[in-house]
C-alpha cells in the first residue's frame, strides 16, 4: 500500500519519481512496479552487508497484502502482521507498533526504532492581564504557605519577646495602665494591647531585616533575636531575588491551556482526546481516566476528521509521523480549537509525551533471529540505523510546535502597572490611619461635636418649620383671597337687590301721593309713573298749572294724609328727605359709604 514516504510508488516508476497517491490501488498490485521509500533504503543496507542473510538486490519480493486478510482485519498492517503469521509472507516491511495482541500473532525483529507519542492542543488565546493579575504580582514569589509561615514567625517572636523583655518595661507600664486597680478584664485587654505592640515592633523589624539591639537584653533574648535575624536574612533574599525575576520577566500572554494527559484528565469538561484505536489496552493502562476516543490515527486526513468530524479537543500522534508525513503537518498547522475565534492564533501546538512504543517488523521466527543480528551489526560497524535513515526524510515545518514566537516575552522595563499592588496597600492603610485619627478627635471631643450636631439639627428643623409655615401662609392668603373675591361679588349682589328695592318702594309711595293728589285736586295721574330720583320743582310746578291755569284747594283731610305719606318718606319739619338719603341709609346699614350728588 502507499504510505509515504516509507513505502510508496511513483508515477514513472523510478525513485526520484513523484509518488503515486491516486486512491486506485490497481499501480499498487502490480509486483513489477518497483516499491520506494526509506524502509525499502534501510532494507537494502542490509542486503548489502557482506556474509548477511538478507537476499541481494533483485533477490526479495515486495507483494500487496492479501485482500482476505484486509477483509478480516480492519487495518492494513494488522492483517499483514496476520499473514506473516500465518506463513503466508516472510516478512512485514512497514511501520508496526509492537503490542501485547499483535505478539500474539507473529514474532518481531529487534526494534527498528522507538515512537514518541505526543499530545497536541490548540494553540491558546492572547491572555491579557486584569487588575487582580496586577495586585498578585507583587505577591506571586512565595506561595500562601510560606506567607503563612512568614506571619505565624512574626507572631510568635512577638510573643517571646514581650515575654522575654518582661521585666525592662512591666513596673513602669504596670502603674501608667492602673494594673493593680483593673479589673480581670480590663487586663486581659492591656495583655493583649501590649502584645500587639510587640507584634508591630516584630512587623517593622521584617520589613528592616535587623533585629533591635538592647545591652539590657539578657541571653535568652539575644538568642532569639539572631534566630529570627537568620530567618530573615533567607526569607528577604530570597523574596527580592525571585520579586526580581517576577517583575522584570515577561511571561508569554496566553490563557492556561492543557499541556499533559494528567491535566487533560482532570479539565472540567473533559478534554476529549483522539488516539489510534491500535495503542487503547497502552493508553487506558497508563491514562485510565482520560477521555478517549480512538480511531485510526495515520494519515492527515484522520487528523482532520477527528477534529472536525468526531469533535475532538486535541490528538495523539507520534513525533516521527509529525516531522515526516507533511500532509500531517499541514492539518496541524491548519487545524483550530472549536472555541477559535478571529484573531486567535491559528493550529495545535505540541504537549508532553503520552506514551513510547517500540516499532519493530513482523518476520518468521528464523527471519527475526537473523534479522535482528544484522541489524545490531550494520548499527556498530557501518552506524547505520533506521533512525539516521529516517532523519533523510524529515520534512521543514510549516508552523511553530510551540507557543507563538512572535509574541514579545523575556525581559522587559518596570512600568507603574507592576506597583499597583503596593500602591494600593499604602492608599489603603493611609485611609486606616485618617479614619483613626478622625475617630480619636471626635471621641476627645465627643461633647463638641454633639452640641454642634444638636446645633445643626435643630438649625436644621427650623428651617425647615420656617418653610412649611410660609408655605402655609401662602395657601391660607391664596384661599382668603378666593373667599373675598366670593363674598365681593355676594356683597355686590346684595347691593345691587337693595338699591333695586328701594327705587321700586320709592315708586310706589310717588305713586301713592299721585293718587291722593288726584282725589283731592282732581289731577291726572300718568299711567305708569317712573322714578327718576328727587321730584323736581318744575314737575311739581307742572302738576299745580295742569288744571285750568289755578293751584287746587286743600281741605284739612287731604293735608293730613299727605304729610303721613311724606313722614314714611323721611319728611322731617316740613321738608322732605330724597330717595337718595333714603337710598344712602341702606347702603350705610350694608356697610357701604355713599356720598351726596
Amino acid at each position: 500500500m502507499n504510505y509515504y514516504p516509507y513505502h510508496y510508488k511513483t508515477t514513472d516508476g523510478l525513485p526520484s519519481g513523484k509518488p503515486y497517491f491516486d486512491k486506485n490501488e490497481t499501480v499498487y498490485r502490480d509486483d513489477s512496479a518497483a516499491f520506494v521509500g526509506n524502509l525499502i533504503s534501510y532494507l537494502r543496507a542490509l542486503s548489502q552487508v557482506p556474509d548477511g542473510p538478507m537476499p541481494k538486490d533483485g533477490e526479495h519480493q515486495l507483494t500487496w497484502t492479501s485482500a482476505a486478510a484486509r477483509d478480516k482485519h480492519g487495518s492494513a498492517w494488522t492483517a499483514t502482521i496476520a499473514e506473516v503469521g500465518w506463513g503466508q509472507a516472510d516478512l512485514g516491511l512497514s511501520i508496526f507498533w509492537v503490542t501485547r495482541d499483535r505478539l500474539r500473532m507473529a514474532t518481531f525483529t529487534a526494534p527498528l526504532y522507538t515512537d514518541h507519542m505526543r499530545l497536541y492542543v490548540p494553540h491558546p488565546p492572547a491572555k491579557t492581564d486584569t487588575l487582580i493579575d496586577k495586585i498578585k504580582l507583587p505577591f506571586e514569589p512565595f506561595d500562601p504557605m510560606v506567607w503563612g509561615t512568614v506571619i505565624a514567625i512574626v507572631f510568635v517572636h512577638a510573643l517571646l519577646k514581650v515575654s522575654l523583655t518582661a521585666r525592662l518595661w512591666w513596673a513602669e507600664w504596670a502603674d501608667k495602665v492602673g494594673w493593680e486597680r483593673a479589673r480581670f478584664w480590663r487586663k486581659a485587654l492591656f495583655l493583649l494591647g501590649r502584645f500587639f505592640e510587640s507584634a508591630y515592633e516584630s512587623t517593622l523589624i521584617t520589613y528592616g531585616g535587623a533585629p533591635d539591639f538592647d545591652e539590657q537584653h539578657r541571653l535568652a533574648t539575644r538568642f532569639l533575636n539572631i534566630g529570627f535575624g537568620i530567618f530573615l536574612l533567607i526569607v528577604l533574599n530570597s523574596y527580592t531575588a525571585n520579586l526580581t525575576t517576577f517583575l522584570t520577566w515577561k511571561t508569554p500572554p496566553f490563557q492556561p491551556y492543557v499541556k499533559n494527559m494528567f491535566e487533560a484528565s482532570i479539565s472540567s469538561p473533559p478534554t476529549k482526546v483522539c488516539a489510534h484505536k491500535i495503542l487503547q489496552p497502552t493508553f487506558d493502562n497508563l491514562w485510565p481516566r482520560a477521555n478517549f476516543h480512538y480511531r485510526y490515527m495515520d494519515t492527515g486526513d484522520d487528523v482532520r476528521a477527528a477534529i472536525l468530524e468526531d469533535g475532538c479537543d486535541a490528538f495523539v500522534v507520534s513525533e516521527r509521523a509529525m516531522s515526516v508525513q507533511d500532509k500531517m503537518e499541514k492539518a496541524r498547522c491548519e487545524l483550530v480549537a472549536s472555541s477559535w475565534r478571529e484573531g486567535d492564533p491559528k493550529g495545535f501546538i505540541e504537549g508532553e509525551l503520552v506514551a513510547s512504543v517500540e516499532v519493530a517488523l513482523p518476520a518468521r521466527p528464523d527471519v527475526a533471529n537473523a534479522m535482528s543480528y544484522w541489524m545490531k551489526h550494520l548499527e556498530e560497524e557501518a552506524r547505520i540505523t533506521y533512525g539516521k535513515v529516517l532523519a533523510n526524510s524529515r520534512t521543514d515545518r510549516i508552523c511553530s510546535l510551540s507557543l507563538d514566537a512572535s509574541i514579545n516575552f523575556g525581559l522587559h522595563q518596570l512600568t507603574v502597572e507592576e506597583f499597583i499592588g503596593p500602591l494600593l496597600i499604602f492608599g489603603a492603610f493611609v485611609g486606616l490611619a485618617i479614619l483613626t485619627r478622625s475617630g480619636r478627635i471626635c471621641f476627645k471631643n465627643r461633647d463638641t461635636v454633639v452640641t454642634n450636631l444638636r446645633k445643626g439639627a435643630l438649625g436644621s428643623m427650623r428651617t425647615a418649620a420656617l418653610i412649611t409655615a410660609w408655605k402655609l401662609r401662602s395657601a391660607v392668603a391664596e384661599q382668603r383671597a378666593i373667599e373675598v373675591g366670593e363674598s365681593s361679588v355676594r356683597q355686590q349682589s346684595e347691593i345691587l337687590s337693595a338699591v333695586k328695592g328701594i327705587y321700586d318702594e320709592l315708586n310706589s309711595q310717588q305713586q301713592m301721593i299721585l293718587e291722593i293728589a288726584q282725589r283731592t285736586s282732581g289731577l291726572a295721574v300718568p299711567a305708569k309713573p317712573a322714578f327718576e330720583g328727587r321730584p323736581s320743582r318744575a314737575s311739581a310746578g307742572s302738576a299745580r298749572t295742569t288744571a285750568g291755569g289755578s293751584e287746587p284747594e286743600l281741605n284739612a283731610d287731604t293735608v293730613e294724609r299727605s304729610k303721613e305719606v311724606l313722614e314714611r318718606f323721611g319728611t322731617v319739619g316740613g321738608s322732605a328727605a330724597s330717595g337718595a338719603d333714603v337710598a344712602r341709609a341702606r347702603l350705610s346699614h350694608l356697610g357701604i359709604r355713599a356720598s351726596a350728588p
